[in-house]
């Protein structure tokens, strides 16, 4: 009976173990994406929408593209604008697949921020892609001091036209309106 009372003890030592670290994960990850709720600073829209030629599709792309669907798109564009920032003299890390698309982080100095690049969710969309700036730790809006770059990267890509910028707050929300031409508004400079 002494070893399967310890045998229990164990086991039941093992579930609490199991238990915080299941409290203790969901916390952390709670706490990582506590800022995806929050709105663009005021002059500030850290959501670019614009259209794209097909030039940027890899093989890959369209290939995983029928398998995966729209999520399997994005890499090549994203490489291509992550060679303009770097050009800008930006560092782009970490390229890769993301649950909307493609994501890669994006540092200027001490700024870091990450790129989210996805196909627009809704087909009958004007702007074909979305890109967000967002703060890499919390997933809220991204330094306001990388969208001039980000904006401009964009502006030298061939192919890529009607680039629209949208505060963060409207656009989670679905509302498209209102865009402006220039993520940073000039009293947000000053």
């Amino acid at each position: 009976m002494g070893l399967r009372a310890c045998a229990m003890s164990f086991v039941l030592i093992l579930a609490a173990v199991a238990f915080t670290l299941g409290v203790g994960i969901f916390a952390l990850a709670a706490y990582a994406r506590r800022g995806e709720g929050r709105a663009d600073l005021p002059g500030a829209r850290t959501v670019a929408c614009f259209k794209a030629d097909d030039v940027y599709t890899t093989l890959d792309e369209k290939t995983n593209e029928a398998r995966e669907g729209s999520a399997a798109r994005g890499e090549g564009l994203l490489s291509a604008l992550a060679g303009e920032l770097s050009r800008a003299g930006l560092s782009v890390e970490n390229l890769g697949p993301d649950d909307y698309g493609f994501g890669a982080v994006l540092r200027l100095h001490t700024k870091r921020g990450y790129l989210r690049l996805g196909l627009s969710a809704d087909g009958a969309a004007v702007e074909d892609w979305v890109l967000l700036v967002l703060d890499q730790r919390s997933g809220g809006p991204g330094p306001t001091e990388l969208l001039p770059h980000i904006d401009g990267a964009l502006q030298n890509l061939k192919g890529v036209s009607d680039i629209r910028w949208h505060r963060r707050e409207r656009h989670l929300a679905g509302d498209h309106s209102m865009p402006a031409l220039k993520p940073l508004e000039l009293q947000a400079l000053g």
